[in-house]
């Protein structure tokens, strides 16, 4: 599919697995965000507080929004699970016609936990990957209009910088009570 990375290999075994595919000179969303390049520095010093980061336009958060919900649809149609939706797992290069690629599909289906995971465990309307890929989209939804990760599990209140039709969007998601949309 155009909009998920392709896995040039795979090896299993009794101690884990190994995913290869090609390296994204570009980066990932997280790097465009934060106006960085994937390189071998610390996390700390690529996304940290005093990295400059930017902030996207309603069009293109629809249009990137857009082109992840595609990309996990069609993940889902095929019976396959994902529940590793962040920034850094959507490689991003803006020179392409669909900028945006899910990568990392084996590391769900491995098993392994979702990055917000010590955030999901406080909101009990999460309970399948799918809510956790929900969740997820909301705090990249949040990660877009901010130019930064959302700070808590919930949020009800939302800084100036975040249209307004995306507050609608995010108080659904971001929410202690009730169902997420699906």
């Amino acid at each position: 599919h155009p909009l998920i990375v392709p896995i040039d290999e795979i090896y299993a075994n009794e101690t884990g697995t190994l995913t290869v595919c090609r390296f994204y000179t570009k980066g990932s969303l997280k790097d465009y965000i934060h106006q960085t390049k994937p390189t071998n520095s610390a996390y700390w010093k690529r996304y940290g507080r005093k990295s400059l980061s930017r902030v996207c336009d309603l069009n293109q958060i629809k249009n990137f929004g857009r082109q992840i919900l595609e990309a996990l649809n069609f993940i889902y149609d095929n019976g396959l699970v994902y529940g590793h939706l962040h920034s850094g797992n959507i490689l991003f290069d803006l020179d392409q016609a669909l900028p945006i690629k899910l990568l990392d599909i084996a590391t769900g289906i491995a098993g392994v936990s979702s990055k917000y995971r010590c955030y999901m465990s406080n909101l009990k309307q999460i309970r399948t990957l799918e809510h956790c890929d929900i969740y997820g989209f909301g705090r990249i939804l949040y990660e877009l209009s901010t130019g930064e990760e959302c700070p808590t599990s919930a949020c009800m209140e939302f800084p100036n910088t975040v249209p307004v039709p995306v507050q609608h969007i995010l108080l659904k998601i971001l929410t202690t009570t009730g169902e997420l949309p699906t």
